[in-house]
């Protein structure tokens, strides 16, 4: 999106924002502030000047500690140290399930398009470092944790993740569609290297979303 301001993409902006407005019941200021924050990023990311620059991180850093306080979660934006007193339990669908999810989908794009294991995994594993995307503990996201957690699905996942797993399978979000064309699915199988173009761009949204 550079040059004039696209007419329809603003007002379907504007009238997102206003939807949640009339909801009624009306959604809890929390959940109010995550949608509008997410109608506004998905607005941006179509921008290379935004995406180059990764100039909206921290709104997506925001919006995932958003994401993670609705949860339940304390996020280290909005709190200097993690406090389980009380607690029922470890919080659930938090942003760690959807940095899980992405990629579990990005490996899966590697190994569904012939490339091995060992290669897609180690790729993934540098490409991610070279990023500096980390888990939200600050653990790296070496290339066996990036098998470990592809075969922990249906199973021994993470709690939301393979929930959120789901939804990029299915359909990849309208918004991500538009500001990355060459992720539009398509019945002829992938090169591999169609295939790490795909995966890039996952790993981009990644790390302009705080990761």
């Amino acid at each position: 999106m550079t040059g004039p301001l696209d007419p329809a993409r603003y007002d379907a902006l504007i009238e997102r924002l206003l939807d949640l407005q009339r909801r009624d019941p009306p959604l809890h200021p929390l959940s109010a502030s995550f949608e509008a924050l997410n109608a506004v990023l998905a607005f941006l990311y179509p921008d290379p000047r935004l995406f180059e620059s990764e100039a909206t991180k921290p709104l997506g850093r925001l919006l995932l500690a958003l994401a993670d306080r609705s949860r339940g979660a304390k996020p280290k934006l909005f709190f200097d140290a993690p406090d389980r007193m009380g607690s029922g339990g470890p919080p659930s669908y938090t942003s760690a399930a959807i940095l899980r999810a992405i990629i579990n989908v990005s490996f899966s794009i590697l190994r569904k398009a012939g490339v091995s294991q060992q290669e897609a995994s180690g790729w993934l594993a540098s490409r991610l470092k070279r990023s500096g995307i980390k888990q939200p503990s600050g653990r790296a996201i070496d290339a066996r944790t990036i098998v470990r957690w592809r075969g922990e699905l249906g199973g021994k996942s993470l709690k939301g993740s393979d929930e959120e797993f789901m939804k990029f399978v299915t359909g990849v979000p309208r918004s991500l569609l538009e500001a990355y064309p060459n992720l539009q699915s398509s019945d002829a199988p992938l090169t591999p290297q169609e295939a790490k173009t795909a995966a890039e761009e996952f790993i981009k949204l990644l790390r302009i979303a705080g990761f």
